[in-house]
């Protein structure tokens, strides 16, 4: 097979680089997933294992009751100096307008080691999409983005952008603007005022994403722009000093934007962008883009992409020869290995890496030894609707086709109780198959989802027998079927619904995440007597 895109595929956006040595590690957003921050490690820059989560302690993440798209927004790995930072910050409210969270980064000397991540060091200067720069010279700083307030701040952006931006902003005021300062690494104290570093003259005017780099003694600027959907791109600009003015290349050369695939067939929406050079002095490119299928819907959401980058010296950057990024990577590199088969058969004393919950448990919902061999779960209180943190575990959905499958044994008491699976993308945006107790007496089998033009709870169910049953979701590019089987019977399919049901826009709802399948037990408002013990989880992606 050839190298393919995407290197990291399902929900992985917002990807960040660094490399030791021969080691190559990612990082990527979670929002309101916990554990925050998964670390991905390779030696080849396709072959991706996941290592760990930077932020997997709740005292280092508390996101209780975070709205949906709430959480770990855009984060930045660096290395320096023997050690490893992660930087980021936790969104608490409905975005950026209304709410600018605090950066903070924690720290480790063994990135394989998950138990190493320091307790978070916060910083002064309020944004999101941190990034921490280290200079030659021993100082760090810290830039953001951040709301544009022009009552605040005209002053900031003359100084930082001259006076072409500063007419611009009168204009029409930007959105979000880059910004930046210097800080004490040990406490994270801002050592100087900040700085406005990038006015972005895209769409609404957003600047977000920035990393700084340094090469061939310019300071380079590479800022996500136009916003996450379909203006979204990467913008390079340097300046000689890591606080600006930071200039734009000469018109003519055609280096801007580094990537933007508009309405490209394959992939859209590229940007958020994080450069590395490897050992062999190449440089490379990792970013976000989206699959869109038949159906317009690109139901992986935003994932993980690679580019090579041309970095002539003293020159710009130029992202895959200058053309969109595709499904393929023209590179010299090893083939992408075809997708194995997952399962996790729960048979040992912790849940296998990979695994999440939705915002941070207030004490651990699951038990691996109740029952040995299985996952038992008892239902909180809270449904998986909610916007607290459901009994619920969850595992990312890595391939557009496929089949995810799980055996639970189930006795409901009361009518309040449910348990089961799910294609999940928010309390919003979800399909979920369980067992429960229907008014009769009995136990059936109920398909539940939100009806794609009213929003309307749909349901369609079928009475089951005593005893263990296979429950189902085949996914294709454009849909999931849900089904169930008990005994010798054959599957039965209880409903087929299209991606677009999940993923639908809302107004006032932010959506950046993508499907995970999960299994959950739930009790609306009341605690569940009832244990829900699941066999086996296990997803089998289709031949390629």
């Amino acid at each position: 097979m050839p190298t393919l895109n995407p290197i990291i595929p399902g929900f992985n956006p917002d990807p960040t680089i660094c490399r030791v040595g021969a080691d190559y590690f990612v990082a990527t957003s979670t929002f309101e997933f916990f554990p925050g921050v998964p670390i991905y490690h390779s030696t080849d820059l396709v072959n991706w294992r996941l290592i760990g989560h930077a932020l997997n302690r709740p005292s280092q993440l508390n996101m209780r009751a975070v709205p949906c798209s709430g959480g770990v927004w855009a984060p930045t790995l660096r290395y320096h100096a023997g050690r490893f930072y992660l930087t980021t910050g936790v969104m608490h409210g409905r975005g950026v307008s209304e709410y600018s969270p605090r950066p903070f980064f924690v720290h480790t000397d063994n990135i394989f080691d998950d138990a190493s991540w320091s307790e978070p060091i916060w910083m002064d200067l309020h944004g999101i999409d941190s990034d921490l720069f280290f200079d030659d010279d021993g100082k760090v700083y810290l830039s953001v983005g951040q709301k544009y307030r022009p009552h605040l701040e005209p002053e900031l952006l003359e100084m930082a952008t001259g006076t072409q931006a500063q007419a611009q902003a009168q204009a029409q005021p930007p959105h979000i603007v880059t910004m930046s300062c210097e800080v004490d690494i040990d406490t994270g104290r801002s050592l100087g005022p900040p700085v406005i570093l990038r006015v972005s003259d895209v769409g609404r005017g957003i600047a977000e994403g920035p990393h700084i780099y340094k090469k061939d003694g310019w300071y380079y600027l590479l800022t996500a722009e136009g916003g996450t959907e379909s203006l979204h791109r990467a913008i390079i600009t340097r300046s000689r000093s890591p606080l600006g003015p930071y200039d734009l290349p000469p018109d003519g050369e055609g280096i801007n934007p580094l990537v933007f695939n508009g309405d490209h067939p394959e992939v859209r929406n590229t940007g958020h962008a994080d450069m590395v050079q490897g050992p062999d002095g190449a440089w490379w490119a990792v970013l976000l883009g989206v699959r869109p299928q038949q159906n317009g819907v690109a139901p992986l959401g935003r994932e993980t992409f690679l580019a090579p980058v041309q970095w002539p010296d003293g020159g710009w950057p130029v992202f895959n020869k200058g053309q969109p990024v595709s499904l393929r990577v023209d590179h010299d590199l090893p083939s992408t290995p075809v997708p194995a088969e997952w399962r996790d058969d729960f048979d040992t004393d912790k849940l296998q890496l990979g695994w999440y919950h939705v915002r941070t448990p207030l004490k651990r919902e699951y038990s691996l030894a109740e029952r040995p061999g299985h996952l038992t779960l008892y239902g909180n209180g809270y449904a998986i609707n909610s916007t607290e943190s459901p009994s619920m575990v969850l595992r990312k959905q890595t391939a557009l086709s496929g089949v995810w499958s799980t055996a639970i044994d189930f006795n409901p008491q009361a009518t309040y109780e449910e348990a089961g699976t799910a294609v999940f993308l928010s309390a919003y945006s979800y399909a979920s198959l369980f067992v429960r107790l229907s008014g009769k007496g009995k136990r059936e089998v109920v398909a539940r989802w939100l009806d794609e033009e009213t929003d309307a709870v749909t349901e369609v169910s079928r009475d089951v027998e005593d005893g263990t049953v296979l429950l189902s979701i085949r996914a294709t590019p454009t849909s999931y079927t849900l089904a169930f089987k008990q005994g010798p019977d054959e599957a039965q399919e209880l409903a087929t619904i299209s991606t677009s049901v999940l993923n639908k826009n809302r107004p006032g709802i932010l959506e950046f995440t993508g499907p995970h399948f999960a299994l959950f037990s739930q009790s609306v408002n009341q605690p569940s007597r009832s244990p829900a013990h699941f066999n086996y989880a296990s997803f089998k992606p289709d031949e390629p």
